[in-house]
């Protein structure tokens, strides 16, 4: 099944790979990084037109998973100025 493999396109610029379930999919998402990273360079991928390209490597393996959580990692409570709880309690937000 195409929905259980990733099609994998490899930014130059970035120096590393997007991914998508589809070719519709992928070229969504390299449409969107080109706009947001690289504005002068293509960003008007079809599905039928981004196979064609010299980055794009097919069908590989299963998609990659996120492993590296997005969490706090120092676990702290930020410190809050006096000058933070004046700004915290114009907006009516109590500290």
């Amino acid at each position: 099944m195409e929905n259980q493999r990733a099609h994998k396109y490899y930014c130059t610029r970035c120096d590393r790979y997007l991914y998508g379930e589809t070719t519709a999919f992928l070229a969504t998402a390299v449409n969107y990084h080109a706009t947001a990273y690289h504005p002068t360079d293509c960003s008007s991928w079809t599905s039928s037109g981004i196979i064609l390209s010299k980055q794009y490597e097919g069908a590989t393996g299963p998609l990659p998973e996120y492993v590296v959580p997005y969490v706090n990692a120092e676990r702290r409570v930020p410190t809050i100025t006096e000058e933070d709880q004046a700004m915290l309690s114009q907006a009516g937000i109590k500290w």
